[in-house]
């Protein structure tokens, strides 16, 4: 069962050898560095496979690996629903511009709600969902694994630096979506090279163009700290494969995310390849799920039938 569990849950490579890796207790913070081939905790008598913090993933516990699970699979699809919001976009105002000549359907409230959603401000706000998946799922994601064990886990203060740049991250990006979208619905232009802007107009679109260059650079604070996080998680599930790709694109992101202010593509791009590697991660964690004797059925044997 568990030879065919990896190949469908992860699919990727075979499992290495892994390391010893310094962990605490998950229930009384007992130090288990030393002891990695006891079965239980010396100091509470705890499963090990219940109670090793910081160690290999699989060895974490299951109320753990299930928010990691649950975060994961958010920001994945928040992650998607980004890159598909540009195509979405792009059909609708082919859509719209192809009946644009018929007055009988240019003047309906529906086709002035549409108007709005493709190139208002409520274009703007819809783009704060994608934003608000990510946020929640990187609430998840990143929360500390033992919140009771008064001895923190090795690299636990890294993670809880890129815990805080996440969710900072994401809070300041939506924050900042939010006013763009405020000013847009109030009559501000988005465009500050449009011809015939007065002085006033000009000032106008800077301020939205301001707000907007902010959320970018929220959404890059935010998607860094994620990689940095899942960078550590990678190291954990001993895929160097992973660990070297998150570092890689962490710092990519700083390139390619600017360059989308002039060339939507490279935002496009960078997106694609934030998904790749939590699609990754999501896959490493439900391997680890599969591990665990309750899970390894419900989750592996039930949800397909069987050959």
């Amino acid at each position: 069962m568990s030879d065919w569990a990896t190949r469908d849950a992860l699919g990727l490579r075979g499992r290495g050898i892994k390391r010893a890796v310094a962990a605490v207790c998950g229930n009384c913070g007992y130090s288990m560095q030393g002891v990695d081939h006891a079965a239980v905790c010396p100091e509470c008598g705890t499963i090990r496979t219940e109670a090793v913090a910081g160690g290999p993933l699989e060895d974490a516990s299951k109320d753990y690996l299930i928010r990691l699970k649950r975060g994961a699979r958010l920001v994945f699809w928040g992650l998607v629903a980004e890159i598909a919001l540009p195509l979405i976009w792009f059909a609708g105002a082919v859509a719209f511009f192809a009946r644009a000549d018929d007055p009988n359907v240019t003047t309906t409230p529906a086709t002035q709600l549409a108007s709005d959603a493709l190139f208002g401000g409520l274009r703007t706000m819809l783009q704060m969902i994608p934003l608000a998946v990510q946020l929640l799922g990187a609430w998840w994601y990143t929360l500390r694994e033992v919140e009771t064990a008064e001895v923190k886990t090795p690299g636990e203060p890294k993670q809880q630096r890129w815990r805080i740049a996440t969710l900072a991250g994401y809070g300041f990006a939506i924050a900042c979506t939010l006013t763009a979208a405020i000013l847009v619905w109030a009559g501000f232009p988005e465009d500050i090279f449009a011809d015939g802007l007065d002085g006033t107009q000009m000032f106008q679109a800077a301020a939205v163009m301001a707000a907007n260059l902010l959320a970018a650079v929220g959404a890059l604070v935010a998607l860094m700290g994620l990689l940095g996080f899942t960078q550590r998680l990678a190291d954990r599930a001993d895929d160097t494969h992973l660990q070297s790709h998150s570092r890689g694109l962490k710092w990519a992101l700083v390139f390619l995310l600017p360059l989308g202010s002039f060339l939507a593509f490279f935002t496009w791009v960078a997106l694609v390849l934030c998904c790749v590697v939590m699609h990754t991660m999501l896959r490493h964690v439900k391997y680890a799920l599969a591990r665990k004797p309750e899970y390894e059925v419900e989750e592996f044997v039930h949800s397909r039938p069987l050959p």
